[in-house]
């Protein structure tokens, strides 16, 4: 289905038992495709589920130059699908995490839940070793500001560390490139949330093998928005999509079952 001109793949309840729908949104280089399994879990749980194609992603709306879109142009994308949802759950995984806490600064969701979530203004990103590679790698790309897709060392390192072998191809296979402009724009100045405006239950999702978002971020996330954590120590960056992504699926229903009407 199109909704105000991006792509938003539908997965009906099955049956309908919630009167909440789930609003699934997807990181950097990803696209709908990226929550599949969730899409289907949380329909049988009977949410009505959608997963938005940010700006740029193919079928979504057009963009002249990929490296050039904003940040807050993928805020403003977020925030047009939820509003037109009954009363959204809002779900978002790495760069899809910090535009959920922003468009729960600005709207007023039934919950939303981060996972491995990029973090916003005022809590530094302290990666490792891969972030300094990558940064240095694609400078000039940065500089410039083409869109850019790490080539498949980088992204192995960075979000597949945890993935077989046999499934890091697929993955990859579906990557697109990703707004330079955008990724400068998260480490620096960075996306101001207010947290005394996210009113809406928080949940945070984590593992302590993740590459891309370290625990120590994570924690300070968690800090800022006082909201609650669950830690799983098997995952990388890419929970929803490895296997046994059951396990933090059942959570997250749990505990929306706790904190949802």
């Amino acid at each position: 289905m199109n909704i105000s001109g991006l792509k938003v793949d539908f997965q009906q309840a099955n049956p309908k038992t919630k009167d909440s729908d789930i609003l699934f949104v997807h990181g950097m280089w990803a696209g709908s495709w990226m929550w599949d399994n969730y899409m289907k879990f949380f329909s049988n749980q009977g949410y009505d589920c959608y997963a938005l194609n940010l700006r740029g992603r193919p079928d979504s709306i057009p963009v002249h130059d990929r490296g050039k879109i904003s940040i807050y142009d993928y805020v403003a994308d977020v925030k047009a699908v939820a509003e037109m949802l009954k009363k959204p759950i809002i779900v978002g995984h790495s760069m899809g995490g910090l535009l959920t806490q922003k468009v729960a600064e600005l709207t007023a969701p039934e919950a939303v839940v981060l996972i491995g979530p990029a973090p916003p203004a005022g809590i530094l990103m302290m990666g490792g070793w891969i972030h300094f590679a990558m940064g240095l790698f694609y400078s000039i790309d940065i500089v410039i500001g083409n869109s850019i897709l790490p080539n498949i060392f980088f992204v192995r390192h960075l979000l597949m560390n945890n993935m077989p072998e046999t499934l890091q191809g697929s993955i990859y296979d579906q990557l697109v490139s990703e707004s330079s402009r955008a990724a400068q724009e998260i480490i620096f100045p960075g996306v101001s949330v207010d947290a005394s405006k996210v009113t809406c239950p928080m949940l945070v999702i984590a593992s302590r093998q993740d590459q891309a978002t370290p625990f120590s971020t994570i924690q300070r996330i968690v800090d800022k928005y006082a909201c609650d954590l669950k830690t799983y120590t098997t995952f990388g960056h890419l929970i929803i999509a490895e296997t046994g992504w059951e396990e933090p699926a059942k959570a997250i229903s749990e505990w929306l079952d706790a904190k949802t009407k």
